[in-house]
């Protein structure tokens, strides 16, 4: 399809209050590459979030240096390079297919003295460098694994084989999975539960293949590979390609026995593609060969898998792309013949999908063709156009009058207006009148009683994972009474031992203790001091093993935070207790019931 979004998911302590005046709301954090034509930043320029700071590449001079990595907290002083890497003056290409894992962000970089290459970095000048030589995949980027990723590469300019790889993000940590298996890339790596599944061609013919990163558990499954692969709880969905661009045969496989399911037949023209998933379910566009390129949904049946509505009846379609999920409702944007191109939202049933806001009245278009979307603190951020057909920064809670200007006018946003959400505020390229540089939106202005991260992180078989909440300074209020909610999907959760740390009190708390009379999979729940019955005396050998969106008491209270500043890191860590049960943390929250403000900010 012609239109594309990239959807950063993130989470921030407070949102900001809408512009309503010619109010700065948005600001430009520093001029990088100094002068109105030095354009500090690249149209691609990579931005992503490691650990509550921005990590981004930049050129501090003109081309043809390649761009740098450089890190930033929102502020001018504390936005510096990390590390100079490669060649000053040859030229190179600007970073791309950002993957945060293992305390790392992995990404394909050309110095300018080598071809494109695998690269990490911590954020830290000691801990910048390309992990080994070898040719990655050139569209398509890692995708994570609990210690670091997975990614397809050759293993030299003159090997035009490409094979499964692993990094921990060091050089020794770097190596082939299978030397064996040549793998079709066209089809990407697909991780579920730890493990990678993928095309590859072992005996002369594709096959869809199995591995958990190690020789020994590198397996060919015995049925065709397919591709636009997405993994939603214990199924991947994925659409049986019949040439380099044209997918039309939707598929799902359950991971456990890795049986497959055909959803919708392919016909002549048919074409699939942009998976998203909305809670147990996927939505995706689908052009089935005669009504054109329309908003389906599956929930991985074949009965449950249907066009949603028929936005603009016959070819070429309505061209929905999707943007983002919020509470189970899919932001999306599409032209239904009437609007332009405009933001819809749906929830997977007919009555349900509609436009959100013609932003550019009549057939004019109100959204650009391709730009990123962010979700902070259940509110979508993205760029479209003004009265004046400038790009500028939109906010949108689903509601018409909820859908406006962020700031008026606000700086300009480039056609590839990326964006990140870091350290409390929301980062995005922008040109104020000194050249496309970074800016950001202070997102501190008032409290928010809920902060929820959405990591799709792979849990680790016998050993632990962490996912970090960064929450700013600056928020002005104290823990009052605190609650936690979990989604983790897991095929044995008695396995699981869940803590909670606040880094600057080091206070931890016990959510879930690890119990093996517990065979239960999946917990969707919420932990509160003030429920009546205590998590771990409640578990069920069912799925889920508790009733879903319930409250029970943790296994040691959360009042311990009671008083603190929510200020700095809150850490989640899963540690599973076993070998042979996986599973995927999908998203936590933490609310701030009944707040307790420790100054006047009110």
């Amino acid at each position: 399809m012609p239109s594309t979004f990239n959807v950063y998911l993130a989470a921030v302590a407070v949102l900001a209050t809408p512009a309503t005046s010619s109010a700065d709301l948005t600001y430009q954090v520093k001029d990088i590459n100094p002068g109105p034509y030095g354009d500090g930043l690249d149209y691609y320029a990579t931005m992503a979030d490691l650990d509550g700071r921005l990590v981004f590449f930049a050129h501090a001079q003109s081309y043809p240096a390649p761009p740098q990595p450089w890190i930033s907290d929102g502020t001018d002083t504390g936005t510096t390079q990390i590390s100079p890497i490669g060649s000053s003056t040859a030229g190179g290409i600007a970073a791309r297919y950002p993957m945060v894992s293992n305390g790392h962000l992995f990404f394909w970089y050309d110095d300018g003295s080598t071809a494109e290459e695998l690269w990490s970095t911590d954020g830290t000048a000691a801990g910048t460098h390309r992990l080994t030589d070898m040719r990655p995949k050139y569209y398509a980027g890692p995708s994570p694994r609990p210690d670091g990723v997975f990614f397809i590469a050759r293993a030299s300019a003159v090997d035009d084989t490409e094979k499964l790889w692993i990094s921990d993000g060091t050089g020794l940590g770097t190596m082939q999975v299978d030397p064996n298996a040549t793998v079709y890339s066209a089809w990407g790596v697909t991780v579920a539960d730890e493990t990678a599944f993928y095309g590859a061609d072992v005996s002369g013919s594709p096959g869809l293949m199995r591995s958990d990163g190690s020789i020994l558990n590198t397996v060919d499954l015995q049925t065709s590979p397919f591709g636009l692969s997405l993994a939603v709880n214990e199924r991947i969905y994925g659409a049986e390609q019949g040439s380099q661009t044209d997918y039309g045969e939707l598929r799902s496989a359950i991971t456990s026995d890795s049986s497959t399911l055909q959803l919708l037949p392919s016909s002549s023209g048919s074409q699939l593609s942009e998976f998203i998933r909305v809670d147990d379910k996927v939505l995706f566009d689908y052009d089935d060969g005669s009504d054109g390129s329309e908003l389906w949904v599956s929930d991985g049946t074949p009965e449950g898998t249907f066009l949603v509505r028929d936005i603009d009846p016959g070819n070429p379609g309505s061209n929905p792309v999707p943007m983002a999920a919020i509470n189970g409702t899919l932001y999306f944007m599409a032209d239904d013949g009437t609007h332009g191109r405009e933001l819809w939202r749906s929830d997977g049933t007919a009555d349900g999908t509609s436009l959100v806001k013609d932003i550019q009245p009549g057939l004019a278009h109100g959204l650009p063709p391709s730009v990123d979307a962010v979700v902070a603190n259940q509110k979508l951020y993205f760029a479209a156009y003004d009265d004046t057909s400038k790009l500028r920064l939109w906010i949108s809670d689903g509601s018409t009058g909820g859908t406006h200007l962020v700031d008026s006018p606000g700086p300009e946003l480039s056609a590839y207006g990326l964006m990140a959400v870091s350290n409390g505020r929301l980062f995005f390229q922008a040109d104020s009148g000194s050249g496309l540089e970074l800016h950001a939106l202070n997102l501190v202005t008032a409290p928010s009683p809920m902060i929820c991260k959405n990591p799709e992180q792979p849990l680790r078989d016998n050993g632990a994972v962490r996912s970090i909440l960064q929450l700013p300074v600056g928020s002005g209020f104290d823990v009052g009474n605190l609650s936690v909610s979990l989604d983790i999907g897991h095929t044995y959760v008695g396995d699981l031992a869940i803590t909670l740390t606040h880094t600057e009190t080091g206070h931890t708390a016990t959510l879930l203790s690890a119990d093996s009379s517990c065979g239960g999979q999946l917990l969707d729940l919420r932990l509160d001091d003030q429920a009546p019955y205590s998590v771990n005396s409640e578990c069920l050998w069912q799925r889920p093993a508790w009733p879903r969106d319930t409250s029970y008491r943790p296994a040691t209270a959360l009042s311990i935070f009671q008083g603190e500043d929510v200020a700095g890191q809150w850490v989640l860590t899963i540690i599973d207790s076993e070998a042979r049960d996986s599973g995927t943390l999908h998203e936590w929250c933490l609310h701030f019931n009944d707040r307790v403000f420790a100054n006047s900010f009110e």
